[in-house]
């Protein structure tokens, strides 16, 4: 599945600030892909616990553009599964942490 592909329902573009957001929403990543922002190969998915004993995963990013460097961390959902099988990227897991 190409990125055209993947995104071709996906018609909104949402701008954040890495810095001040603990996670964002995979539109986030999208617009920033749509930017010229590119993926590092490697992502690293956390696994973290909720009170309710619940696991949720979170993937954290690597995007770069030019001498750019930012790190974007997305819960896990359908669309970031799609998103990691359409691109060549290796996921590395971390040991389990509570919120």
């Amino acid at each position: 599945m190409s990125y055209n592909e993947l995104v071709s329902d996906f018609m909104v573009e949402r701008y954040c600030h890495v810095p001040s957001e603990r996670f964002v929403g995979v539109d986030c990543l999208l617009t920033a892909l749509d930017d010229g922002w590119t993926l590092d190969e490697i992502v690293v998915r956390e696994s973290h616990w909720l009170t309710s004993s619940r696991r949720v995963f979170v993937y954290h990013f690597d995007i770069r553009r030019g001498t750019e460097v930012s790190r974007v961390s997305v819960i896990n959902n359908p669309f970031v599964t799609q998103l990691i099988a359409a691109y060549p990227l290796r996921v590395v897991s971390t040991l389990d942490s509570a919120f």
